[in-house]
């Protein structure tokens, strides 16, 4: 029975979900696989069999916007995510702090996906992956996030 009691408690103990905060920054092995995704689009575009204006155009406009996309994914506008009793908190890189709304989290294979909403329009996705966040940090995310209403309309 005793054992019971003490099993008991830790399963409500779960339940409320504890502060959390991690540093933030972006996959360097994702941006990597991306990098060879733009590299491998060029190839194609040289093999497809296009005339030659749209084939320069496209081979000139592909790592263009490869590099941009890959800028925006590593440097990202929030350093550190945080969650306690007041709710998300997303951290700058000059130290300021905006609140947030989780919108909704997916769990993609390996991957962990955090959307949030920060205004009407505004918005700010966390890919979170073995080589940024370790184990132990997933495994209380994943029980914080256990605790987070799923929005209906994404």
């Amino acid at each position: 029975m005793a054992g019971h009691k003490i099993r008991a408690k830790r399963q409500s103990s779960m339940k409320s979900a504890p502060a959390i905060a991690f540093d933030y920054a972006p996959s360097r092995r994702l941006a990597a696989v991306a990098a060879l995704m733009a590299m491998l689009a060029v190839v194609g575009v040289l093999k497809s069999g296009l005339a030659p204006s749209p084939q320069v155009i496209l081979t000139v406009l592909v790592p263009i916007y490869a590099m941009i996309g890959l800028r925006r994914f590593l440097v990202p506008p929030f350093v550190r995510v945080a969650r306690d009793a007041s709710g998300w908190q997303l951290v700058g890189r000059a130290g300021d702090g905006v609140a947030a709304t989780l919108r909704r989290h997916m769990r993609l294979g390996p991957l962990l996906v955090l959307e949030f909403a920060l205004a009407p329009r505004q918005r700010f996705r966390c890919v979170l992956t073995a080589d940024v966040i370790d184990a132990e940090l997933r495994r209380r995310l994943l029980l914080v996030l256990a605790t987070e209403p799923q929005a209906q309309n994404l």
